[in-house]
């Protein structure tokens, strides 16, 4: 790999964040990429991360790595706008109007002379990961790009070991909420960073927590306990619900409602789901419909980087 100097790599397995911390604290490089064990980098791709970094003028301070699962579509995490990227360079990225919270996990490259600072969250079982990017995205004259065309990191789905599909209760599984709404945190302070990552932890992280326990440990107890999620994303930010989907806006009612129907909840997701229907697509606000965090423009974009990105 050339230019090794500029990068260190890091690598980690299950329960990841004391060793990626330690890692993290030790590395003496300009960039710092991180690979879990059962992942892979295409060949080249740190290369094309480093000559991503290196933009006119300036230096990226942080490079998101594209990915895909083996032989897969790239993944649109984050949805960014098109006009942000480029086959030989990618203009910097705007944490609201790019969607920057929808990626969370911090693969690419770390720049470590304005980020040698972050850590992922300890003492919690699964997304340790969100108040690290959360930092990185909200941090004022940040250079973040994502070269969508450079060579890929592989996450593998073969491993049926990994931290984040073990089955667990619905307090421990958004612990980490107490890092990600933590009123003293940068992007608590911003109306349009809170929007953005409270619309993003209800489309993404709480409804995932309802389909992912549905119906075999679906009761009473496990409706309450997300209920008492979706309140306190919402007390942490009202708006968000007035951008969701009306079809997401109905799902979120029901969980705020505990609602304990099995039949009831999977009607709601698959409602949910149906991308090409109109209560899918317009927010219950019909005046933000092209709302950057609005599900028509969110879907539209990670459906262009998909068409864009395919190989033949």
């Amino acid at each position: 790999m050339s230019g090794y100097a500029w990068c260190t790599m890091l690598t980690a397995s299950v329960r990841p964040q004391v060793p990626k911390n330690a890692g993290l604290a030790i590395a003496t490089a300009q960039f710092v990429a991180m690979l879990d064990s059962d992942d892979q980098l295409e060949p080249g791709a740190l290369d094309a991360w480093l000559f991503a970094a290196r933009q006119p003028k300036t230096t990226a301070d942080f490079v998101i790595a594209p990915s895909s699962s083996p032989g897969g579509r790239l993944k649109p995490s984050p949805p960014v706008r098109w006009s942000r990227v480029g086959r030989r360079r990618s203009a910097p990225l705007d944490p609201s109007a790019d969607r920057l919270f929808y990626r969370a996990s911090p693969l690419g490259l770390i720049g470590r002379e304005r980020f040698g600072h972050v850590r992922f969250s300890e003492g919690i079982a699964t997304g340790e990961d969100q108040a690290l990017t959360a930092e990185v995205w909200s941090t004022p004259g940040a250079k973040i790009v994502f070269p969508v065309f450079a060579p890929r990191y592989l996450e593998f789905d073969d491993q049926g070991d990994r931290v984040t599909r073990e089955p667990r209760a619905v307090a421990e599984e958004f612990r980490s909420l107490d890092f990600t709404l933590a009123p003293g945190a940068r992007w608590a302070t911003s109306s349009s960073l809170r929007l953005a990552l409270a619309t993003k932890l209800i489309r993404i992280h709480l409804f995932d927590g309802v389909r992912q326990r549905l119906p075999a440990a679906w009761d009473s107890q496990t409706a309450t306990a997300l209920a008492e999620v979706a309140e306190r994303i919402l007390e942490w930010e009202p708006r968000a619900s007035q951008l969701l989907s009306r079809a997401d806006a109905n799902l979120l009612h029901a969980v705020l409602e505990a609602e304990k129907g099995v039949d009831r909840m999977w009607e709601l997701l698959r409602a949910s789901a149906r991308l090409r229907s109109f209560p899918a697509l317009v927010p219950q606000r019909f005046g933000r419909v092209f709302h950057a965090q609005a599900p028509l423009r969110y879907h539209l974009a990670g459906a262009l980087l998909r068409l864009r990105t395919r190989r033949r």
